[in-house]
């Protein structure tokens, strides 16, 4: 029975994910698996609106992650931090996965026609990241809907010698664990996979790892997880419970495949440097009241 009125709070996960990389290593690898984002997710055309240092942490962080010494809120887990802010526009491509009742929605029909696709091209993803590596907040909204009604926050902590046995208090959040060697993309929500890109039979010539075998979680190191909270948003009535499992389905083969990529071209980021002006969480701030907006430094 459908119910009267929406929930408010959205649908949250917890996706863990194992890598085998170092916490160091992959300070450079996450910016890699970032700039390669638009070719895996069918987003054809991408435009920075803005870059820049911040400190003290996102604002209106309500998604709680809590993975950090325990911390209780994301205030605690990004305050004394400083990092990069950055704002683009993604322009969502005609392999985009988007159900019929999805395109009745936003064009009124839910044909899969030349012009349907056409028109898929008209819809505008905003991503604004507060990076503060090893933790990250990422909000998405569209310009087709309200963004208190309609949005995606996710926020990331990656963890050395991990491999997301964390607890969590029973019931609280759904956790769903990914295994970039032994899952699989589904089709019906990823149509862009690219398949080149096979952890089961990639091998690193720089640093020896690989493939990863069925058991490889029990025998690789060095080896890291990424806990990912996320909490989907998509607040009308008759659509919100169908809308938010969608919306957390093409999310988890986003994470799958990017991962997987991460670590198919390992030996492209492993030696390189952080670009010029990238500010991580290495560099912190002292020991003062944290502001809450991104701001020049």
């Amino acid at each position: 029975m459908r119910s009267g009125r929406v929930q408010p709070q959205g649908r949250t996960k917890e996706y863990r994910i194992p890598l085998p990389f170092s916490l160091e290593e992959f300070r450079v690898g996450h910016l890699f698996m970032g700039e390669g984002a638009r070719s895996r997710e069918g987003l054809e055309v991408e435009v920075v609106i803005a870059r820049r240092p911040f400190r003290g942490g996102p604002p209106h962080t309500t998604t709680t992650n809590k993975h950090s010494n325990n911390a209780s809120s994301n205030s605690t887990l990004f305050a004394g931090r400083r990092g990069t802010y950055r704002r683009r526009l993604f322009h969502i491509g005609t392999q985009w996965p988007l159900p019929t009742w999805a395109r009745k929605l936003l064009f009124g029909g839910g044909d899969r026609s030349a012009k349907s696709q056409q028109q898929a091209k008209g819809i505008t993803i905003q991503e604004e990241t507060w990076d503060c590596y090893p933790v990250i907040k990422t909000v998405y909204t569209c310009p087709l809907f309200s963004t208190e009604r309609c949005k995606i926050v996710a926020v990331t902590h990656y963890k050395d010698n991990n491999i997301g046995q964390d607890p969590w208090p029973e019931g609280e959040v759904e956790v769903d664990l990914i295994d970039i060697a032994n899952d699989r993309l589904d089709p019906k929500y990823n149509r862009t996979a690219n398949t080149a890109a096979d952890p089961k039979t990639y091998k690193s010539e720089k640093t020896g790892r690989g493939p990863l075998k069925q058991d490889w979680l029990d025998n690789m190191r060095p080896v890291m997880c990424a806990y990912k909270t996320v909490s989907v948003h998509f607040q009308y009535w008759g659509l919100q419970t169908k809308a938010e499992a969608y919306m957390h389905e093409v999310l988890r083969g986003i994470y799958l495949e990017s991962h997987q990529q991460a670590f198919c071209g390992l030996d492209k980021w492993i030696d390189d440097q952080l670009p010029d002006g990238e500010v991580t969480a290495a560099m912190t701030v002292p020991t003062t009241t944290a502001t809450t907006t991104p701001t020049t430094t």
